[in-house]
């Protein structure tokens, strides 16, 4: 089990996938899938290993307390988990490496495609466009998610607060507006994969 891994900016796109966090490199022998319980590592000393590049750190290997019994159900119950070292970028992926991913491949992210409205029967006409949530502060106390998230029509990794915005100038920024299957694709394209839940 063998894997290196690195940031990608927090995203949020159309149909409630939440795009984020740390991608792990694959392709390296032993490699698991993205989402099993399984965590990998990238051991330098490990003969046939490629070696990390530049920007890396290594986290090792250790045990540690997971989850908690207190809080949301879905974040317990508390549990020990041990994890293998492996590496992982110190910085986010930006928006010009995920540029350079859509113009090699011609990829198109969730937010950018129109929206199969037998997907989402009920959906408002006007949620049936390309686009994606963007966070707005709240003015007040919060009830409810909605809230915090409005849909915004147009809204995608080039434009990410909306139609009007734009991520020229943004190179270095973390890319963000993508969805979990997004940030797989650009996962595979590098040759790399998602991480567990543990690693992040």
């Amino acid at each position: 089990m063998n894997r290196t891994a690195l940031m990608i900016g927090a995203g949020v796109a159309l149909l409630g996938a939440a795009a984020a966090g740390w991608i792990a490199f694959e392709g390296l022998p032993g490699g698991t899938a993205a989402g099993t319980a399984t965590a990998g590592a990238c051991r330098p000393a490990q003969a046939g290993l490629p070696t990390p590049g530049n920007g890396m750190v290594y986290i090792a290997g250790g045990t540690f307390r997971m989850g908690t019994d207190e809080g949301y159900p879905e974040e317990g119950p508390a549990h020990e988990v041990s994890l293998e070292g492996y590496w992982i970028d110190t910085h986010e992926v930006t928006n010009a490496q995920f540029a350079r991913f859509v113009e090699e491949t011609g990829y198109v992210t969730v937010a950018e495609r129109l929206p199969d409205p037998a997907a989402l029967p009920g959906a408002p006409p006007d949620m049936l466009k390309p686009g994606s949530a963007v966070f707005y502060p709240p003015e007040g106390p919060v009830t409810a998610m909605m809230q915090w998230w409005h849909y915004v029509p147009g809204a995608d990794w080039r434009h990410p607060e909306g139609p009007e915005s734009t991520i020229e100038g943004r190179g270095s920024e973390p890319v963000v507006q993508i969805a979990f299957e997004d940030a797989l694709a650009y996962a595979r394209w590098a040759g790399r994969d998602l991480p567990t839940e543990a690693q992040w």
